[in-house]
């Protein structure tokens, strides 16, 4: 359900957003996006208002930092940013490279809408300096938080490439192992049954021999790749 209602969010289906749980509202995809930011993305104002009015969260962010704030505006969507100034969105907010949704408005070339978020920012900046204030460390210390996951999820991805990479060499090994094997087999002249050409017993060519002979590390790679079914 929540994916349906996620696409709903992009496309403007209010008819299955009304009837979406606050709980498959906030859901996330691969990308932690959740309908809510989907909205904002596409400029879907009408389905925007639907999602938080029901309990979608506007300030939960991507995997990249990105608030609602952050997708409309660098987008260009001057009404949906307008609607999230009104409704009290964080302009200060940044994304995982430090920056809020006024320098990806500029970024981005979104005139209008760096316009709004600049004389929006005047405005609260003139009527309560100390909260801007408090909104601008919260911003910083959600930044450092945010790095910290960022750079967890990395280290997590890395250990999982490195695990893969050191199943994938055992592998080769055993190929070039079996390979060695059946090579030896064919040199000493023992009748062994290959079934690729270059096995073919009695029919072992010079060139064959010679390419055996020089394989490299990264050449048994690519072999065992090609070669796996036959040398099972």
């Amino acid at each position: 359900m929540s994916v349906l209602v996620r696409r709903a969010a992009r496309d403007g289906r209010l008819d299955v957003l009304r009837a979406a749980s606050r709980r498959d509202i906030n859901r996330t995809d691969d990308d932690n996006m959740t309908a809510t930011l989907w909205a904002a993305f596409e400029g879907q104002l009408d389905a925007l208002r639907l999602l938080v009015g029901r309990g979608g969260d506007p300030e939960r962010c991507d995997h990249l930092g990105n608030r609602a704030i952050h997708l409309a505006a660098a987008r260009g969507h001057l009404a949906c940013v307008t609607f999230l100034v009104n409704f009290g969105v964080s302009l200060w907010a940044l994304d995982l490279d430090g920056r809020s949704a006024q320098q990806l408005a500029a970024l981005h070339g979104r005139h209008d809408v760096l316009r709004a978020l600049d004389a929006a920012a005047a405005r609260q900046s003139a009527a309560d300096p100390r909260r801007v204030r408090e909104l601008r460390e919260r911003a910083e210390k959600d930044l450092g938080r945010l790095r910290k996951a960022a750079a967890k999820r990395q280290r997590r991805a890395d250990k999982e490439r490195g695990r893969a990479d050191a199943q994938r060499f055992s592998q080769v090994v055993g190929v070039q192992r079996r390979v060695q094997q059946r090579k030896d087999a064919v040199d000493s002249g023992v009748g062994v049954e290959a079934e690729h050409e270059d096995f073919k017993v009695g029919e072992v060519s010079d060139s064959s021999a010679t390419r055996f002979n020089n394989l490299m590390p990264s050449d048994i790679i690519v072999s065992s790749l090609v070669h796996c079914n036959f040398l099972r």
